[in-house]
């Protein structure tokens, strides 16, 4: 499960904000995340995803009980942990690092395959000694591919959304 609050009142709103512009009913999400791991990559990769170029995510390690599936939506957070982009996952394939297939690796909207390759070794190995594994090839993965369906630009995300 994620680790920022689902019950508080900034997802609330968000969550209200997105139903009435799709005037549809929009559930709980079931994740709250930010991409990347500093401000400049977790903002690239939420504009990647606003403007349509990433439509994919890997995740490592995976969530023992995955929580979430194909229709279900999750709410990216900005790098200043407000809620910026709610998505609704299309997709979910458990795979080998070393199989994920080209085609995934470029909806991630980061490069060449190869460059996803580097950019996720470089990633997963930082975090290795907070999962308590090695990061490999023989890792299995989360591929997820998903469609931004409701955001908010920047200067809109002001003070009427709170940080988490």
């Amino acid at each position: 499960m994620s680790s920022f609050p689902i019950n508080h009142p900034s997802i609330a709103h968000f969550t209200h904000l997105a139903s009435l512009h799709l005037s549809l009913p929009i559930p709980q999400p079931k994740d709250i995340f930010h991409f990347g791991n500093d401000r400049t990559s977790t903002t690239t990769r939420l504009n990647l995803a606003i403007t349509g170029s990433k439509t994919g995510t890997t995740s490592w390690p995976i969530p023992t009980a995955l929580h979430w599936g194909a229709g279900d939506y999750s709410i990216i957070l900005d790098a200043d942990n407000r809620p910026a982009a709610l998505m609704r996952t299309l997709s979910l394939k458990r795979c080998l690092f070393r199989d994920v297939e080209e085609s995934f690796a470029l909806a991630e909207g980061e490069g060449t395959w190869e460059e996803y390759r580097r950019g996720h070794f470089e990633f997963y190995m930082a975090t290795e000694e907070a999962v308590g594994r090695k990061f490999g090839d023989e890792e299995e993965v989360l591929c997820e591919t998903f469609e931004v369906v409701f955001w908010l630009e920047e200067e809109m995300r002001g003070e009427s959304i709170p940080r988490l």
